[in-house]
């Protein structure tokens, strides 16, 4: 049970689910991460993907808000590359990419290496949550390959990072319906000790921009659910009576 908990650590779900015993092994056999066939096909699946999931319509949603799993909220001002990020006593205003930015706990704001620590935690969470949030646009970014795995007469695309990101290497196996949104995924991450984990991708919303979201990712008995989710073309939409990256001005 040591691989399990673990899994289910890297995965931020409540000890509580641990009373399920054994029978959460079900869900947790580990498989061979495959070796993708390299086919013209493949990018014409990604193609209908990002037809499917509003790609062009995500280019427009200049900011979303979200809160991923019911424990880390964060509202993202694409446009400028800035998020605000909330856990537990803690709230983080983060330019994305030079990971600098302000941080305060219950209120009080942090310098020092406790300004640092909070940066570097608010960016991790980013990462992660931000990815489960929409990777689909990442498809064709640069580093990524796609290639074709077929099983059981069903064809999957696996998208392989190269780089990017803080876990480079890592690699998704889609499972898509007839009309290219995908119904789960299995992972192969070096965070996740137990490869070919599957998860669903369900309970698609579509944004006032047109984007789609799938906001419920069941993996056995657990779900991870993206809730209060809000997506708009400008930050001004979502909040109109003050900027709240004002303080990083």
């Amino acid at each position: 049970m040591s691989r399990v908990k673990k899994t289910l650590k890297v995965l931020g779900i409540g000890a509580a689910v641990l009373v399920l015993g054994l029978g959460v092994t079900a869900f947790v056999v580990h498989e061979a991460r495959p070796k993708g066939v390299v086919d013209p096909e493949a990018d014409k699946i990604a193609a209908q993907m990002l037809k499917a999931s509003g790609a062009t319509a995500w280019k427009s949603t200049n900011a979303v808000r979200w809160t991923f799993a019911g424990r880390n909220t964060h509202l993202w001002d694409r446009k400028n590359n800035r998020v605000e990020v909330k856990w537990q006593d803690y709230r983080v205003l983060l330019r994305c990419f030079q990971k600098t930015g302000k941080a305060w706990k219950a209120g009080v704001e942090l310098t020092g290496a406790d300004l640092d620590g909070a940066l570097d935690k608010a960016h991790k969470l980013w990462i992660n949550d931000a990815f489960w949030l929409n990777p689909i646009p990442k498809l064709f970014d640069s580093g990524v390959t796609r290639t074709l795995v077929k099983r059981d007469g069903k064809t999957g695309l696996l998208m392989e990072f190269a780089r990017g990101g803080r876990t480079p290497g890592d690699a998704y196996l889609w499972h898509l319906n007839e009309q290219g949104l995908p119904e789960s995924w299995q992972m192969w991450v070096k965070i996740i000790p137990i490869g070919g984990l599957k998860v669903t991708w369900s309970d698609w919303k579509t944004l006032s921009t047109g984007a789609k979201i799938a906001t419920k990712h069941e993996l056995g008995p657990v779900t991870l659910a993206i809730t209060e989710l809000e997506g708009a073309k400008t930050l001004k939409e979502l909040c109109p009576d003050k900027d709240p990256f004002e303080e990083l001005k």
